[in-house]
């Protein structure tokens, strides 16, 4: 059995949303599309053992010793599947003895993910929560015994606009900024932080370079 079936009997047993969920990509879906098109570069050399009846394929990864050269991935969304996906998965991987890494953004805390899997766990936690959660949540992984903890930085702050602002062409505004209502980007700025209401900032770093008067009241 390969992927394409695995992938046909996902499609005929999880709900709907969960498929397009699962099997879709996130923003433009240039990686989605890119991941294919480097491994058909690659040439795989099969190299046929004989009179091997009992191989060892155990490896060991982050300091653990491992039965099987598999690992299950950290996915936020496993609830999408089912109320009780996420447990499912943790005891199927602990049956297999594989290693499995969790995501910051599951349902099942950290304390839900030990009891489910006694087989080595990765935490996988999320920098837009805030370091100082972050840093929560490592010591209780490592309290909890996880073989390690792992950063995932792909996740964007979402940048907010607020009303009848102007961002100007070729500029360049950094995760997590909020452009104030009224406010003005120049053309070429490169914005690294909040730009306040009613003004006109510029340059690189982009600085207020204007302040234009508020309506009466302030809003």
């Amino acid at each position: 059995m390969g992927l394409r079936d695995l992938r046909g009997i996902m499609r005929q047993q999880v709900p709907a949303e969960a498929w397009k969920h699962f099997n879709g990509a996130a923003e433009s879906k240039a990686t989605f599309h890119r991941n294919p098109r480097v491994f058909q570069q690659y040439l795989f050399r099969q190299n046929i053992f004989h009179e091997v009846s009992d191989p060892d394929i155990s490896i060991e990864l982050l300091g653990q010793k491992l039965p099987l050269p598999a690992i299950t991935a950290p996915v936020g969304s496993f609830s999408l599947i089912g109320k009780d996906a996420e447990r499912q998965v943790a005891e199927g991987t602990d049956r297999a003895g594989a290693m499995m890494f969790v995501s910051q953004a599951a349902k099942f805390n950290l304390h839900d993910w030990r009891n489910a899997d006694k087989s080595p766990l990765v935490f996988m936690a999320y920098m837009n929560r805030g370091r100082p959660e972050v840093e929560e949540y490592a010591k209780a992984a490592e309290d909890l015994g996880f073989a390690a903890v792992g950063i995932t930085m792909d996740t964007v702050k979402p940048v907010k606009i607020g009303d009848s602002a102007f961002v100007g062409v070729n500029s360049v505004i950094m995760p997590g900024v909020t452009i104030g209502r009224s406010a003005v980007v120049a053309s070429g700025a490169v914005v690294l932080g909040d730009v306040p209401p009613f003004t006109l900032v510029a340059g690189n770093p982009a600085r207020v370079v204007k302040r234009f008067p508020a309506p009466e009241g302030g809003k």
